[in-house]
């Protein structure tokens, strides 16, 4: 979800993560949480760049980052090395790099916020 379209076309994330774009019913070449058609998904205020567009803070997991980025290098010809670059200098413009998503989180809770597990 972090990662703009192109990085979704280039390395084949829907194909290989087997996410499905609701708007083609096939599998993902673009973020489909970034940019979406009102009405593609369940709540339009959920897309990504509408969430940024009201000051939600996003945090991208590092760890997370390079692991898929190693993993789907090879769908691009890159090494993991070049693939984990390009990801990091790829990310959604306003979301923010962090070590770990253990790591923010826990940075979080120590500014005041709380956290609830949404899912897994």
């Amino acid at each position: 979800m972090a990662l703009n379209d192109a990085m979704w076309s280039k390395y084949k994330i829907g194909e290989s993560l087997r996410i499905i774009d609701p708007e083609t019913r096939a599998f993902a070449t673009k973020n489909p949480f970034l940019h979406p058609k009102p009405g593609i998904l369940p709540v339009d205020g959920m897309a990504i760049d509408r969430l940024l567009e009201k000051g939600t803070l996003f945090s991208v997991c590092n760890v997370a980052l390079r692991a898929q980025s190693k993993k789907l290098a090879s769908n691009a010809g890159m090494s993991p090395e070049e693939a984990a670059k390009e990801w990091a200098a790829n990310v959604v413009p306003g979301m923010t790099i962090v070590p770990s998503g253990t790591w923010g989180v826990n940075r979080a809770q120590e500014a005041g916020c709380t956290y609830c597990a949404g899912g897994g």
